[in-house]
């Protein structure tokens, strides 16, 4: 006859655990998985790019998007995403660079604490998981268009030394705050 099924669920749960735990054995010392992080890897005026997801909230396609009077080229204007406005900004432009094949662009919706902006990128070119040795500080970063703005670099093999965005170093500059049209003529003239 068999014994009587356990009726007390954390014994059973108890009774399982010792059990698995005197069956397993650990993986060995050279076969233990190495810190990872996984990042979005994405185009922006012409360099290759990184962004930890901690700073994405989404990935969207470049949609209906309402452009605002009197504000500089690179603001392409606000988009209303799930009720909310976000402002919308071309990275490439504000860079300095043109703009990438529209059927390629992606807005990459980035954000701090008391900021979001969506930024509209290349393309997207998918996620990565490197490990964290691959890191390396801004220093050592050649100069390009998001060295200002890089948290660091990552070793990414095919690819180099490949800027890691820092969407709060992107937010502090005062030319991204501020992207009104400064009217140049003086007050005599207008």
């Amino acid at each position: 006859m068999s014994p009587l099924p356990e009726r007390d669920p954390l014994a059973l749960l108890r009774r399982w655990s010792a059990a698995f735990a005197e069956s397993a054995t650990a993986l060995p010392a050279s076969a233990q998985p190495a810190p990872a992080e996984t990042l979005i890897a994405f185009q922006l005026a012409g360099s290759a790019a990184f962004i930890d997801l901690a700073w994405l909230d989404e990935i969207l396609p470049v949609g209906a998007i309402t452009r605002i009077p009197q504000v500089q080229p690179w603001m392409r204007g606000v988009a209303n995403v799930r009720g909310k406005l976000l402002p919308v900004v071309d990275g490439a432009l504000f860079l300095g660079s043109p703009s990438g094949p529209a059927r390629q662009q992606r807005i990459l919706v980035i954000g701090t604490e008391d900021c979001s902006a969506g930024l509209i990128v290349d393309r997207v070119d998918g996620l990565r998981r490197l490990p964290h040795d691959a890191f390396v500080a801004a220093e050592r970063l050649a100069e390009g268009p998001l060295k200002r703005y890089a948290a660091g670099g990552l070793n990414d093999p095919g690819r180099g030394l490949v800027p890691l965005l820092a969407p709060a170093l992107l937010f502090d500059d005062p030319g991204f705050r501020d992207a009104s049209l400064r009217d140049t003529r003086s007050p005599a003239t207008s």
